[in-house]
């Protein structure tokens, strides 16, 4: 699925009338859910533990491994130019919390592009395996 994003502007299917405001607060909160939900689903699908649910879930969405498969896979250049500020807002933050937030955000935005099963499709065929890599996977 990343094959569908150009890393300046998501090109997949969509109105893209969200596509305006990745760092939005309000956006990053429901792709934290999308992102939360599909994770807690898949590990639940996997082993019905509580436990072993919450550990690998909670693993995958901290946000050192947010911001760390943002920075690795070029997602932050969605949200900064090649200087490190963002191209609209040159006070928009730039940590480790910022880039989780704008991720998240990102998320989902592809929700709203290609819909539930597509954005479940891309959490689990490409996002957790980045989450479990983050410094790089091999995604061709």
């Amino acid at each position: 699925m990343i094959e569908a994003f150009d890393f300046q502007k998501i090109h997949s299917p969509g109105d893209g009338a969200h596509r305006d405001n990745y760092a939005n607060s309000a956006t990053a909160t429901v792709g934290d859910a999308v992102l939360k939900l599909v994770l807690a689903e898949y590990y639940y699908e996997q082993s019905k533990d509580k436990g072993r649910i919450t550990i690998k879930k909670a693993n995958e969405e901290k946000d050192e491994v947010l911001a760390m498969v943002s920075k690795t896979y070029g997602f932050t250049k969605l949200y900064y130019d090649e200087t490190g500020s963002h191209p609209d807002n040159d006070q928009l933050p730039s940590g480790e919390k910022a880039i989780s937030t704008q991720f998240e955000a990102t998320v989902y935005a592809i929700y709203k592009d290609i819909g539930p099963e597509g954005v479940k499709e891309w959490i689990i065929s490409w996002y957790i395996p980045a989450a479990r890599n983050p410094q790089g996977i091999n995604i061709s």
